[in-house]
This record gives structure tokens, C-alpha cells and sequence, in this order.
């Protein structure tokens, strides 16, 4: 379990991410406003989106902007690359790295996502550099063609432990069935050997629907939701994913079944 202000991430039903994916800072407002009044547990603002995505300074201060607006929601800052289905914008590492290290020090954000397949010294900089400013990290790693083996997303998992991120989150792409029990056995199988580490894992597209709603059951402690829009195949919208994984929660508490 992590305790991330008044949130506590691992524990009871699992906690909804809303992303904001719109590139002009009006809208953006807007939808960091309507998450807000909704008291959504944590808003992902996608940076890859975002029109000045290359101006650092213009970044960080627009976070600040953001955070003022979500109150007592929690700003995750993600810049997702386009290998990992981010909006496919041409950049350099440095920029990547620079720009986080920056959002980190100016401390105008709860999380942070890495991702998984950046230089490995970098973001092991980052990391320590996050625990210093009090930022936690998801690192993730998202796959939108396959689902892995049950050994690689294993590895892949327990690397992100090794390298200590405070959440892990893997979000893969199934071509069926099979695939879905795969990613769903996986993360009951890492919930068992590491119970208080906060996990995020995520079947995407129709087929992966049940790894959205069966957190609480499997281990999954984070679910992403959208109302402006999806940033992944597959997310639910906010209210219709708020009443079912409620619906599940009251059961799994009920002695009457």
C-alpha cells in the first residue's frame, strides 16, 4: 500500500485515474475543474498532448496552474512516448529527461510516470531525485501490439521493484482470451509475492475489459477512467466505472454471499 496525501493506493477499491489529453490550456482548465468538482481520485495530465510541450519553463508552470485547480485531486505528470502510445511528436532523451527532472524539483505534482525502456542510469537519477522532492514515481511500460509471456511481464515487473519505483504498472494488448488470464494471473501472482507493493496492470481494447473492474480481486490498484475522451483502448467512463467497481467492492464486503 502508498499513502499519497489523503489517498491510500493498494487498499479497498481500486483508486480512478481520469487522463487530459487536450493540447490548449483553456480546456485543459476546464477539465481539471469538471475532475475536481467530481472529486476524481487522480488526474493524469498526458504532456505529449500538450501544446507547448517543448517549452520546459511553460511546462512547469502550467503544472503549478493545474495543480491550484485540481484541489485535493492528485496530479500525475505523464510524457508518454510514442513508442509506448504517446503522441508520436519528434524529440531527443534529454528533452524527456530534463523536462521530468524539472516537474520533480519544482514539486508542483504528487506522481510521476517513467517509463520503463529509457536509459536505465537516468532514470535510476530521477528516482532517487523524485524521493528527495517527495514525488512519487510510477515507472510503466505499455506494449500495444501483444501480451507477453507470463515470465516476461514478470521480469519486466519485478525490474521496475528492483530499480524502486513506488508504483508498477504494465499495460499490455491481448488478442484474446488467454492473453487477459495471462495479465490477470500475472498480477495475482506478484500481489502474493510482494502484498504492499502498489501495482497497476492493465489488459487493454474490448477483450481486456474485466482487467478495468477487477482490481480490488486481482491486486490492480489503480484503474484509468475517461470523460473527455480515451488516452488507451478499452477505458470506461467515469461514472459507469465508478458504480461497478462500488458494486463490486459492496459484494466482496457482504457476508451474504
Amino acid at each position: 500500500m502508498l499513502k499519497i496525501k489523503n489517498l491510500t493506493i493498494g487498499d479497498g477499491i481500486p483508486k480512478i485515474c481520469v487522463p487530459m489529453c487536450s493540447a490548449n490550456e483553456e480546456q485543459l482548465i476546464k477539465e481539471a475543474d469538471e475532475i475536481a468538482a467530481k472529486h476524481v481520485d487522480i488526474a493524469e495530465w498526458r504532456m505529449d498532448h500538450y501544446e507547448n510541450v517543448f517549452d520546459i519553463k511553460r511546462v512547469v508552470s502550467f503544472a503549478e496552474t493545474l495543480k491550484k485547480h485540481l484541489a485535493d485531486t492528485l496530479l500525475l505528470c505523464t510524457f508518454r512516448t510514442g513508442r509506448e502510445g504517446g503522441n508520436p511528436i519528434a524529440f531527443d532523451d534529454n528533452l524527456y529527461f530534463d523536462m521530468n527532472k524539472a516537474l520533480i524539483k519544482s514539486r508542483h505534482l504528487d506522481m510521476i510516470d517513467l517509463e520503463l525502456f529509457m536509459d536505465k542510469l537516468r532514470l535510476k537519477e530521477l528516482i532517487a531525485t523524485a524521493h528527495i522532492y517527495g514525488v512519487h514515481v510510477i515507472m510503466s511500460n505499455h506494449d500495444f501490439h501483444r501480451t507477453p509471456g507470463k515470465e516476461e511481464l514478470m521480469t519486466r515487473l519485478m525490474t521496475m521493484k528492483r530499480m524502486e519505483a513506488d508504483i508498477l504498472k504494465i499495460a499490455v494488448m491481448p488478442k484474446n482470451e488467454e492473453d487477459l488470464l495471462t495479465l490477470l494471473e500475472v498480477t495475482q501472482q506478484m500481489k502474493s509475492r510482494v502484498p504492499k507493493q502498489a501495482l497497476v496492470t492493465i489488459s487493454m481494447g474490448k477483450q481486456g475489459l474485466l482487467s478495468r473492474i477487477s482490481g480490488e480481486i486481482f491486486g490492480s490498484s489503480i484503474t484509468f477512467a475517461t470523460m473527455h475522451g480515451q488516452s488507451a483502448p478499452g477505458q470506461i467512463p467515469y461514472e459507469e466505472l465508478q458504480k461497478v467497481l462500488q458494486m463490486i467492492h459492496q459484494n466482496l464486503m457482504s457476508d451474504d454471499i
